[in-house]
């Protein structure tokens, strides 16, 4: 036995109507009929393609709900971050970057101070920046040597127009 494909939901609900629709004009007479083993009246024939049109509008309606929950929480986490910087922000004017304790009970982390750098720290950072800086202006020249240069034609000459 192979398998059909069955379609997108649209095009399965109109299949479904139409076998239902089917049954009612060909079938209703019929006291039962055996499908692949399994007795079937012309009710409970019908009842297996309702079923499935059910479950699809079933599913449709709670993917539908879903998406708006999604979306509702997504918008409730954006809301909570803000605001949490800002409870973070407030609480260090409030009580200074030294409130440890009064942070912890928020479940922020004390804010860090900023060490002064050592002159060893400073040349290192500067050794960095220079190298980066070398290094992208290595990779702009080898990628311009990489691109040739558009080669100019002269026009021919035109002649003389005429008169």
């Amino acid at each position: 036995m192979t398998t059909t494909k069955t379609g997108n939901k649209p095009t399965r609900r109109d299949r479904d109507r139409k076998v239902m629709t089917g049954v009612d004009a060909h079938l209703a007479s019929t006291a039962t009929l055996t499908l692949n083993g399994e007795q079937f009246t012309p009710a409970t024939l019908k009842a297996v393609f309702q079923a499935d049109i059910d479950a699809m509008d079933e599913t449709d309606a709670e993917r539908a709900t879903l998406k708006t929950k999604v979306q509702t929480a997504k918008a409730a986490r954006t809301r909570a971050e803000a605001v949490r910087k800002s409870l973070k922000a407030f609480l260090i004017g409030q009580n200074g970057p030294g409130a440890v304790q009064v942070l912890e009970d928020f479940g922020f982390a004390a804010p860090r101070a900023p060490g002064p750098k050592t002159a060893k720290q400073k040349a290192s950072a500067t050794a960095k920046a220079t190298a980066t800086k070398a290094r992208k202006k290595a990779a702009v020249e080898a990628a311009m040597a990489e691109t040739p240069a558009p080669t100019l034609t002269p026009a021919p000459p035109t002649a003389p127009a005429a008169k």
